[in-house]
């Protein structure tokens, strides 16, 4: 059902990893459709990679149960999905640039509607700690959300330690929420980590949200972390067994006291 996954080149960067399906993967609207419309060959890949997700064993599936619903133009298409948030192709996902620094500090401060989280990116970056920090930029040139993924330390019990990369934190302006751009992000944030060769990511956030990406408390069940001792604390293998029975605690850079 599935080729491959590929990576493609547009004119802003080359960091825009999307999932490819061939089209015998899509039911017979879904194929139609996408045959039918005039775009070019990058902007269909998009459209195809939007479709797909990954499940908790890291396999990837189509992502609708029957034909999706599609609105807009060629340039703004967006798919609505049943009982889920519509997702968005009308935005671009890169690597940050100082040029954004004030954006993504706007992002942070109306996402969460504290200074925290803002001046969290900040001391990371000055700090030289930061593995992945991915913008989502709109059509008009704005940027709309915002994802870090910094490294941490887990030490376990036997006295031995392993570096991990942490996501936190990751906003997207409220007006454009519930618009798939979070999980963009995510997806996105995801392939660094795992091309830069992090063996599992971990994370402090809503425990209804991140499963869908294959994050789970039962991976860190045996790890403390300063943060959080239930469900909202999740872990992510993108090397099969990399937290599998290890107990410790993870011990996060000094830009992270501020939520102790």
């Amino acid at each position: 059902m599935l080729s491959h996954w590929a990576a493609f080149t547009n004119l802003w960067d080359n960091l825009a990893f999307v999932p490819m399906l061939t089209l015998s993967g899509l039911c017979a609207q879904n194929r139609t459709v996408i045959q039918n419309v005039d775009l070019p060959p990058v902007l269909k890949a998009r459209i195809l990679g939007i479709l797909v997700h990954r499940d908790r064993a890291g396999r990837k599936g189509p992502l609708l149960p029957r034909p999706g619903l599609w609105v807009s133009d060629a340039i703004s298409c967006q798919l609505s999905l049943p009982n889920s948030p519509v997702l968005s192709l009308d935005v671009l996902i890169r690597p940050e640039t100082p040029d954004d620094y004030a954006a993504i500090r706007e992002v942070n401060l109306a996402a969460f509607g504290s200074p925290l989280e803002a001046a969290l990116v900040e001391r990371l970056r000055d700090d030289g700690l930061v593995i992945a920090s991915l913008v989502a930029v709109d059509d008009a040139g704005q940027v709309v959300g915002h994802i870090l993924f910094s490294p941490v330390m887990i030490m376990t019990t036997k006295g031995d330690q392993m570096q991990v990369a942490s996501l936190a934190p990751m906003s997207v302006l409220p007006s454009h929420q519930r618009r798939g751009i979070g999980s963009m992000l995510v997806e996105h944030g995801i392939e660094v980590c795992r091309r830069a060769h992090y063996r599992a990511i971990v994370l402090v956030g809503h425990p209804s949200y991140y499963p869908r990406f294959g994050f789970t408390h039962a991976l860190v069940a045996g790890l403390k972390n300063p943060f959080a001792a239930d469900e909202a604390f999740m872990g992510l293998e993108l090397v099969r067994g990399a937290l599998s029975d290890i107990k410790g605690r993870v011990v996060y850079p000094e830009a992270f006291n501020q939520f102790s």
